[in-house]
């Protein structure tokens, strides 16, 4: 059986895994240059272009994106340094389901029109739009500990920034010592790519960008089939 772990940072822990070890050691050694999970993803699935991860992840959770340009929409922490100002992507600190359905009903009802947040899972949002922006695939924990710049959508993010600062859950968790989700990380637009393909017969995954992926693929497949 042919089988493929991706575990990102693994070699940064420094737990013991005997199960892992025993895998690895039965495994081929390959070398290949370091590649960002999300691009490790596109390239396994042979996807050109840019990777719409917003479309892609609203699929893997088990909607259906449509037509319609979507983005991943990251909770972040931004945290106002004396000269800069820093980012804490949502991975790095506590966010209840709850805190994420509520923050999202108050930016959707808020911009009604203009936005829609979706919370795949406490800290892995989308947001379908109305227009497109030009954003990177750069996601939020590349960006940890690293200086914000200016992006694009910050005329739309400086107006959801100031809902969220002054938003009940943002003032409990600040109460409560845990850091506000004070704005979002826009990476990842655009629609739903035409087809994917697969090497694998099955994937399992908690990220919504690879089940999206990989159930693409499978629709691809399944549809061939029918044709043929």
């Amino acid at each position: 059986m042919h089988c493929e772990l991706v575990i990102p940072g693994l070699l940064a822990s420094h737990e013991r895994l005997a199960s892992l070890e025993l895998v690895v050691a039965r495994g081929r050694r390959k070398k290949m240059p370091p590649l960002r999970l999300e691009r490790w993803l596109q390239d396994a699935f042979g996807l050109e272009g840019r990777l719409a991860a917003g479309a892609l992840s609203v699929l893997g959770a088990g909607d259906a994106p449509g037509e319609a340009i979507w983005t991943r929409a990251d909770p972040v922490h931004m945290q106002v340094m004396r000269d800069r100002v820093v980012l804490a992507p949502a991975a790095a600190f506590p966010l209840a389901r709850g805190d994420a359905d509520t923050l999202c009903q108050a930016v959707n009802a808020h911009f009604a029109g203009a936005i829609e947040l979706r919370a795949v899972d406490p800290s892995r949002w989308c947001a379908r739009l109305e227009a497109e922006i030009d954003v990177d695939d750069e996601p939020p924990f590349e960006m940890a500990g690293r200086e914000a710049t200016k992006r694009a959508g910050d005329a739309l993010l400086t107006e959801i920034q100031m809902l969220l600062h002054s938003h009940a859950v943002n003032e409990a968790r600040e109460s409560r010592g845990e850091p506000a989700v004070n704005s979002l990380w826009f990476w990842g637009a655009g629609r739903l790519p035409a087809r994917t393909q697969s090497r694998w017969k099955s994937v399992t995954s908690a990220d919504p960008l690879a089940l999206g992926l990989a159930r693409l693929a499978s629709e691809n497949i399944r549809g061939e089939l029918t044709s043929g």
